[in-house]
């Protein structure tokens, strides 16, 4: 018996839904491409030689610290949506009373905001800085799995270092270091 379009349909999604729950309890990437050496119980060092693209900071973590925050998100939704549901008509007013008096929900608004973006910036710098030994292997090797893709087949290796030169020059000029790596460099012929 042949399958109609609709069965060939059905039998994808179900397929694909299978392939992300397995990459969301297995705490992989959620689009299945690895891009570095992280495992489930050891964080990531390097980046693949065959990832393409920008890797994010998240690609680094061991499977399980993904796994962990996958699911204290999954559980805060369903709580939150079970809260708020679970008596509506006390949610409803309570919704009410803030439309009403909005001056007073901004007024609190604006005083908790202020100190929440306040701790959020502190403990952005302080993690910046406690873990920026680590982070920078990690970007020089990214940085060399860029370059290594993006570079053409040389012939002649003194067009090479003269284009290694300009390079760095305008890294200099552009007030880059001599170490720093760019997100996006054009490609020049030679």
């Amino acid at each position: 018996m042949a399958q109609t379009k609709f069965d060939k349909q059905v039998e994808e999604t179900a397929e694909s839904l299978a392939f992300g729950i397995d990459r969301m309890l297995a705490g992989r990437n959620l689009d299945g491409v690895k891009r570095t050496d992280a495992t489930f119980w050891r964080s990531g060092n390097r980046v693949l030689p065959k990832a393409e693209g920008r890797v994010r900071r998240r690609s680094y973590k061991a499977g399980w610290r993904r796994l962990s925050f996958r699911l204290a998100l999954g559980t805060g939704m369903v709580e939150t949506g079970y809260l708020s549901t679970r008596d509506l008509d006390a949610t409803v007013q309570t919704v009410q009373e803030l439309w009403e008096n909005r001056e007073t929900a901004l007024a609190a608004l604006e005083t908790g905001g202020t100190g929440a973006a306040s701790a959020l910036t502190v403990g952005s710098a302080a993690y910046m800085v406690l873990t920026r030994e680590r982070r920078e292997p990690m970007r020089r090797e990214e940085c060399r799995a860029s370059a290594a893709a993006n570079a053409p087949a040389e012939a002649d290796s003194d067009v090479a270092g003269a284009r290694d030169e300009l390079k760095s020059a305008e890294h200099r000029q552009a007030g880059q270091g001599e170490g720093s790596c760019p997100t996006k460099t054009p490609h020049r012929p030679a």
